[in-house]
């Protein structure tokens, strides 16, 4: 290694590795060495790039570039999922335009990374990912409104357009969509209208015979 300081989430000040393990990092501790897990670094994108940038005193193979493009890839779906899976299963406040802007700059740190090594088609796949976002934020909001036809069909939409991006995938229990059922034979009657003006607007659009 090159550079031997590592910046630890949650802990104010580096600290020397000591060894790699496949559980985690060695550090050297205030009373000897210690192990932080990977899951740790995981917990902020921009101390997961870290671990990586200018680490080597050599270039990185092009499988490690793309190992590290995957897993920055990866984080940054993980964590820009977060609000949604939070708003979508009703645990949290209303979906703020604070909650789309950290969703978005959740991908900042793979992009970085894309940007500096040329990975492949790394920015062409995240721009497919940032894509898939920007659908599902749509979704997100259309519900806040009560625009349930928007957000349906935002969300039907990326379940088939981008069924191939990680954000879906994440996102996705992996059960098929639901076959439709067959129509509703109950004729439509808007607020305030009887229940005879809805037949009379049925039998106008031929279906009443």
């Amino acid at each position: 290694w090159r550079r031997k300081s590592v910046a630890i989430p949650g802990v104010r000040r580096g600290r020397d590795a000591r060894g790699v393990r496949a559980s985690g990092i060695v550090i050297e501790g205030d009373g000897g060495t210690e192990l932080v897990p990977w899951s740790t670094f995981a917990q902020e994108p921009e101390a997961l790039l870290g671990l990586f940038k200018s680490r080597l005193s050599r270039d990185y193979t092009p499988a490690e570039l793309q190992g590290i493009q995957e897993l920055l890839t990866l984080n940054a779906v993980t964590h820009a999922l977060a609000p949604a899976r939070e708003r979508l299963a009703g645990r949290t406040r209303l979906f703020q335009p604070s909650d789309a802007e950290a969703m978005r700059a959740a991908f900042a740190q793979a992009r970085t990374w894309a940007e500096e090594h040329e990975v492949g088609d790394a920015l062409a796949a995240l721009e497919r990912e940032t894509d898939a976002l920007e659908i599902l934020i749509d979704a997100l909001f259309a519900a806040e409104e009560t625009a349930w036809t928007r957000a349906i069909s935002s969300l039907e939409y990326l379940g088939t357009a981008y069924d191939d991006t990680l954000l879906h995938g994440l996102l996705s229990d992996g059960s098929e969509p639901p076959a439709p059922g067959p129509p509703d034979p109950t004729p439509l009657v808007a607020p305030g209208e009887s229940a005879d003006a809805a037949e009379t607007v049925k039998s106008v659009g031929g279906g009443g015979g």
